[in-house]
């Protein structure tokens, strides 16, 4: 894997807010914090939200 062909991956809100669960179900099991982070291949690496629109159903963090 080169890292350079991944960047965040920019998610719907909802993927956001399923993943936050799945990070606080974790830390509930196993008693310590959890990160989960998204990429995807060949994404560009813009991390400004302002890129994606106002309206935009999709956020990057």
């Amino acid at each position: 894997m080169n890292r350079e062909d991944y960047g965040f991956a920019k998610l719907p809100r909802e993927a956001l807010l399923e993943m936050q669960d799945l990070e606080k179900r974790l830390k509930d099991e196993t008693g310590k914090e959890v990160t989960l982070i998204a990429y995807t291949q060949g994404q560009e690496h813009d991390l400004d939200r302002t890129a994606m629109g106002a309206n935009s159903d999709y956020e990057c963090f």
